[in-house]
């Protein structure tokens, strides 16, 4: 579904990818890991047409995404989940899970979609009309995750998803991100929780100071030395 062939980005002077290759194939879950800095959520936001690379192709179902505005991302089918959450504090839950649903090509499921987001987060059905900036961390994720799923993604990519939430909540979000592979949809994760993200992964890859530097199957990619020593803590 997403391919990624010797991307290069830079801002002004500064390469932050090099010569990044990567794919996402329909119907699976993969995993980009790595610390804080290593150029994550610059890939996503290249990904998502925020950032243009100025060398390389990406491509979601063979269409390229040169030309491709980040704005007309849901036409693809595409969903992001941006890191830190990005909602509307002083707009009500259901008014940020409505943005969701602004682009065109979404409008037309998005009572299919609510409903399906309000299966997954039941609690979000009883504050419809509560201020979003009012609520915990965790139920803000909530609110991001079901503004990016109203619009019924076939690609949902995750940038930082258990950023700055507690560990109990982080295990209930990965649940639900599982459950949502399970619907269908194909799911990017950029995670810093090498171990959460590739517990439930297919694959993986392991980004370090914008390069690639090892890949493989996610449960296989656990067990190598490097990814225990720098990552899970030996």
């Amino acid at each position: 579904m997403l391919t990624l062939r010797d991307v290069d980005v830079a801002y002004g002077q500064a390469v932050a990818l090099r010569g990044v290759s990567m794919s996402v194939p329909a119907g699976t879950t993969v995993s980009l890991v790595g610390s804080n800095g290593s150029g994550k959520t610059t890939l996503v936001h290249t990904v998502l047409g925020m950032l243009k690379p100025r060398a390389g192709t990406i491509t979601i179902d063979s269409v390229s995404l040169a030309e491709v505005r980040a704005s007309d991302m849901p036409e693809l089918g595409v969903g992001l989940v941006p890191e830190g959450r990005r909602i509307f504090p002083h707009m009500t839950v259901a008014d940020n899970l409505r943005m969701g649903a602004h682009h065109p090509a979404t409008r037309a499921g998005f009572r299919e979609g609510l409903a399906w987001v309000e299966e997954l987060f039941p609690i979000l059905a009883t504050r419809r009309r509560q201020r979003a900036g009012t609520m915990s961390g965790g139920e803000q994720q909530m609110v991001a995750l079901g503004r990016a799923l109203v619009g019924r993604p076939k690609l949902l990519v995750l940038d930082e998803p258990s950023l700055g939430l507690a560990p109990v909540i982080v295990g209930q979000m990965f649940e639900v991100i599982e459950r949502i592979a399970a619907d269908g949809v194909t799911i990017l994760i950029a995670e810093q929780n090498v171990h959460k993200a590739l517990s439930i992964s297919s694959y993986g890859y392991v980004l370090d100071t914008g390069s690639l530097v090892l890949e493989g199957p996610a449960q296989e990619l656990v067990e190598t030395p490097q990814v225990r020593t720098a990552y899970l803590g030996g």
